[in-house]
């Protein structure tokens, strides 16, 4: 048996892991020509550290991510409502990692290239589409040079997003996400720990709330890169396609989010530090989405 895998994000790359343990040979496609260390802040729970452990991922984890201690909600005035233990600390066998995305997505990239070889992963071929008889499935890729490539296999995978090519061959009715009515602000921004710096913490209610958690060591020894996020309601507000290049003011996140400071974190300080930073300077919104009943997250990067 030999399996196409459409999409080199941490699906695509896990799946390759996963089926060349298992003896299967495995071809990956991706899009983009390069594979960049692009995202913010991502959770890892235990069933996923499982998964990845087994595949002998656990000291590359534990690396790059950090273990999380504790999930603690307060109301929009930093008051405590509710404390969870988390992983290892909830009686797990494994931790639950917070983890910047990008950094995952290479780690996998590189754990595939090493058991696999360099040619395991083909980036640059966009998928057009696939054709299937009683005995293989053929896809069609175009590269942006304007080349056409075809491979053959016994089973073919999408793993490709939420705009997924392989799905709208499936379901060509389907129809585009139905937008969830909430926005997202994202970054991620070296600080000061907070609330031991292990924590993470849900704050404000469903209309407008932040997260913020920590998700790796940072440059100075006494901070840790943070990932943070304001998420307001939109009701009526038409999302759009991802766009990596579009900007958006500071003072719209500080408008709606300004005032929020509490004794353990201030988040003014924490987005007017995102910008200053060099290298850090990246805004990201989110526009949930719905589709087929399952919430995804369409993201737009926006450079301040």
């Amino acid at each position: 048996m030999q399996v196409i895998v459409v999409g080199a994000g941490i699906g695509g790359l896990s799946l390759a892991l996963q089926l060349h343990q298992a003896g299967i040979p495995v071809r990956v496609y991706g899009a983009v020509r390069e594979l960049a260390p692009l995202g913010v802040g991502i959770n890892l729970q235990p069933n996923a550290v499982r998964e990845l452990t087994e595949l002998g991922l656990d000291n590359e984890l534990a690396q790059t991510g950090l273990s999380t201690q504790k999930l603690c909600y307060f109301n929009k005035l930093g008051q405590l409502i509710q404390r969870q233990k988390r992983g290892i600390a909830a009686g797990y066998k494994w931790p639950q990692y917070s983890i910047h995305r990008g950094q995952l997505q290479l780690l996998l990239l590189r754990a595939v290239r090493a058991r696999l070889g360099n040619d395991a992963v083909r980036t640059g071929l966009k998928l057009v589409g696939f054709e299937q008889d009683q005995h293989r499935v053929t896809a069609t890729f175009d590269s942006r040079s304007g080349e056409t490539v075809q491979d053959s296999a016994d089973v073919l995978v999408g793993a490709d997003g939420i705009h997924s090519t392989v799905r709208q061959r499936l379901y060509p009715a389907e129809g585009q996400p139905r937008f969830a009515q909430q926005l997202l602000w994202r970054a991620a921004v070296e600080s000061e720990p907070f609330l031991g710096g292990r924590a993470m913490i849900i704050a404000g209610h469903f209309y407008q709330r932040v997260v913020v958690y920590p998700i790796g060591r940072g440059v100075q020894s006494s901070r840790l890169l943070t990932n943070w996020i304001c998420q307001m309601s939109v009701p009526g507000e038409a999302p759009s396609r991802e766009d990596w290049n579009r900007r958006v003011p500071k003072e719209r996140v500080l408008a709606a989010f300004g005032a929020w400071r509490f004794p353990w974190l201030d988040m003014s300080a924490l987005i007017e530090r995102t910008l200053a930073q060099e290298g850090q300077h990246q805004i990201r919104i989110q526009r949930s989405a719905i589709k087929s009943g399952v919430k995804y997250k369409e993201a737009i990067r926006h450079l301040a």
